[in-house]
């Protein structure tokens, strides 16, 4: 989908100008917002750093995702299984519905490390918040 950033007043009305027009041309559309700041760069970067951080800790002490997470089956520990299985749950937990990871508020992301750092540390494991040079 696209997006639309309306931070000023004459972003806004350019949106308005453009949905307007979008709305002429076609016969149904769905609109979708979020309110406050996502993600910046450097939390983007952050946060796949950490997921990879957090999948070599886990691999390497030999801490399969079913005795993390699930029971049924063993499967090595990569970013995406942590990102998908483990972050994203807490996420929707923790912000009440399901987004996209780069449509997080900036003030979310704690909120969300949180819990998963004190899951971690059931195992041993403290993988802290990446700091801008990882």
């Amino acid at each position: 989908g696209q997006y639309w950033i309306a931070n000023s007043e004459h972003t806004r009305e350019k949106f308005l100008d453009h949905a307007r027009q979008l709305m002429i041309d076609n016969p149904y559309l769905m609109f979708e917002w979020v309110a406050g700041n996502t993600r910046t760069g450097q939390q983007n970067k952050a946060v796949h750093v950490f997921f990879k951080m957090v999948a070599d800790e886990l691999q390497e002490r030999g801490i399969t995702f079913t005795e993390f997470f699930r029971d049924g089956y063993q499967v090595p520990w990569t970013s995406t299984i942590f990102k998908e299985n483990v972050w994203r749950p807490v996420q929707k937990s923790i912000i009440g519905y399901e987004v996209s990871t780069s449509k997080v508020k900036t003030t979310d992301y704690a909120k969300i490390y949180d819990p998963i750092n004190l899951k971690l540390a059931e195992f041993g494991i403290h993988v802290p918040w990446p700091e801008k040079d990882e």
